[in-house]
């Protein structure tokens, strides 16, 4: 990431992002399942990070699993195990399915969870915590960073154009001033990765794109960077104005 954001009052919030292998955890025979899940938590002015991986237990998408770079990304330990956390101390440990569906749900208890089209994960979420019988314990108002910044972008240029009048100026001139995310970024269909590039939020490369820990970092960095007057100025590397 360009930057690490204050955590400074946004305890009750949390990045996460799941990858998965398939598409739909609902089929009645061989349902499609997480294989890692991870979650990122600002706590006291820093991040508490998790990772757990699980080995998948029924046949897996090869699209998705290639995507999500499973074959050189999953612990090597994991198909022996079963399933795997990474804590942290950076060290990996071997646990169970009960037991991660267990610290998932008491890590997310209570609060709102911020993803990339989070919607997704949260079946797939759902289905693993309903595997013990465990109800979902994040706050039902699931955040989409996507939709989260892009409507920050929206509500900018608005402000922005009210200014303008006020001051007897054009608005596209405001806008090129202050070096603002453009409003084009937002047209549907968007594309995430220069969406949230807009205020900052640089996208994961390498074998880190599509892993759930970076996703889950860039999901919480775009929606903390979506609540500073001029984000993109705060980004190594980012206009400035």
């Amino acid at each position: 990431m360009a930057f690490d954001p204050s955590f400074e009052g946004f305890e009750g919030i949390a990045g996460v992002d799941g990858e998965t292998t398939g598409r739909d955890p609902f089929l009645a025979k061989k349902p499609d399942t997480l294989w890692e899940y991870a979650i990122v938590i600002p706590h006291e002015g820093a991040r508490l990070e998790r990772v757990w991986e699980f080995w998948p237990e029924a046949v897996a998408d090869p699209e998705f699993l290639a995507m999500s770079n499973f074959s050189r990304r999953h612990h090597p330990r994991l198909r022996e195990w079963g399933a795997a956390t990474l804590g942290t101390g950076g060290s990996w440990r071997r646990t169970s399915r009960r037991e991660a569906a267990t610290e998932i749900a008491a890590l997310l208890q209570g609060r709102h969870i911020v993803g990339i089209v989070p919607g997704f994960d949260d079946m797939f979420l759902r289905a693993l915590l309903c595997e013990y019988d465990l109800r979902p314990s994040y706050h039902y108002h699931v955040i989409c960073a996507e939709v989260h910044v892009r409507g920050f972008i929206h509500g900018w240029h608005a402000a922005l154009a009210a200014a303008a009048e006020r001051l007897g100026r054009p608005a596209a001139g405001l806008v090129a001033e202050l070096a603002g995310p453009p409003l084009e970024v937002t047209r549907a269909p968007w594309d995430a990765d220069r969406l949230l590039a807009a205020v900052g939020a640089e996208p994961p490369q390498g074998i880190e794109r599509h892993s759930a820990l970076a996703d889950a970092r860039w999901a919480l960095e775009a929606y903390l960077l979506a609540q500073a007057p001029v984000p993109w100025t705060r980004s190594a590397g980012g206009p400035t104005p």
